[in-house]
């Protein structure tokens, strides 16, 4: 009669071998850091996984370098005080020697009752009148 002898323990074959170094190189590029791809490469220094994390290291570390060391926020941006309606008053001398053209905001606001202009050549001559009229 035979005798049992106890198992042997196996080592790891290469199949074992090679899934964990497989789960340990997704972990590492699932971080995105170098620490992580580190630590894989320390365990792993050989292999076309190793070849790849260098380059994904080699990349994080260019990536890091072209980021500024801090972030400044912005300085808000002032914006211009409202104008009120007709602030600047034009003195519209005569609209008659004015000649055709479009009048500007400030034109239009210095505009009288009985004043008339007109804006183009085809247009007709507009006579201002008094609100409500």
């Amino acid at each position: 009669m035979p005798s049992a002898s106890p198992p042997k323990s196996a080592a790891p074959g290469p199949d074992l071998a090679a899934g964990a170094e497989r789960t340990a190189f997704d972990a590492a590029m699932a971080a995105d850091t170098t620490d992580a791809l580190d630590g894989f490469l320390a365990k792993h220094p050989v292999g076309s996984l190793a070849r790849i994390a260098r380059n994904e290291r080699d990349r994080l570390v260019r990536l890091a370098a072209l980021k500024p060391a801090r972030v400044v926020s912005p300085t808000p941006i002032a914006s211009p005080a409202p104008s009120p309606p007709c602030g600047g008053l034009v003195s519209l001398a005569s609209l008659s020697t004015r000649g055709v053209a479009v009048l500007s905001p400030d034109e239009v606001c210095a505009l009288e009752w009985g004043d008339i202009f007109k804006e183009c050549a085809d247009c007709p001559a507009v006579v201002v009148i008094p609100k409500g009229r």
